[in-house]
């Protein structure tokens, strides 16, 4: 998946071959360029997709994987909350949780018998 390219000790540590010949800096321009010539190359409209599709991806999986919220507004680079309308939870997972408060609350009632 990941091949080495030889790069000099002061290169950036994220290079790929760029479109025209040589290595460029994987930068958010690098990527949607890169991007949006593979969806043409194989015939997916590429208009519909963006730098955005990975950032909303990211926090999605990051999300599904365990990530607490503050880390991933913190690696996502987002100033508001917003990110938080892509935290979609699964059938699974919402059926996982509602297990969990039951058995919580099954085995240390709210509220104390008298």
């Amino acid at each position: 998946m990941c091949n080495m390219i030889p790069a000099s000790p002061d290169s950036p540590a994220f290079l790929v071959p760029g479109l025209h010949g040589g290595l460029v800096s994987l930068t958010h321009d690098t990527l949607v360029t890169y991007l949006k010539s593979l969806l043409s190359a194989v015939g997916l409209p590429s208009g519909s997709y963006s730098g955005h599709s990975f950032r909303r991806g990211g926090a999605t999986y990051a999300w599904q994987c365990g990530a607490d919220p503050h880390v991933i507004k913190l690696l996502g680079d987002w100033s508001s909350d917003a990110f938080q309308v892509y935290l979609d939870c699964t059938f699974e997972q919402r059926h996982a949780f509602a297990h969990l408060l039951a058995d919580r609350i099954m085995s240390r009632p709210l509220i104390k018998d008298t």
